[in-house]
């Protein structure tokens, strides 16, 4: 585990930094450092040397009142991808949802016309 980032102490930002270590993992050639000051807008526009990573950002969120609750973001339904691409993100998709105790939500944007 490689530690991404100050520690946050507002949410608002977590988001961004979420963001920016996904960058980063799809990203290896640029060190990991430089993507910490990155706005939103370079981060959707920037080079990457990967489209889909086997690695993880953790978010390690810390309250005694929490309880200990795992999200995995997979990626959705991809097209116009090469082969090893779908290949990698079904075996992703297939480990995630072949462990125990996995509740499986499923979302959409609501940016498009559902209907």
């Amino acid at each position: 585990t490689i530690p991404f980032g100050p520690v946050l102490t507002d949410k608002k930002d977590v988001e961004l930094y979420i963001r920016r270590a996904q960058a980063a993992l799809l990203s290896p050639q640029i060190p990991h450092e430089e993507f910490w000051i990155k706005k939103e807008k370079e981060l959707k526009t920037g080079p990457r040397a990967f489209d889909f990573s086997r690695n993880v950002v953790y978010v390690h969120v810390s309250d005694p009142d929490l309880t200990e609750l795992s999200f995995v973001d997979l990626p959705g339904l991809i097209q116009n991808s090469n082969d090893q691409d779908i290949s990698l993100v079904k075996e992703l998709v297939v480990d995630a949802i072949s462990r125990p105790n996995t509740l499986i939500l499923v979302t959409i944007p609501m940016s498009g016309n559902v209907i």
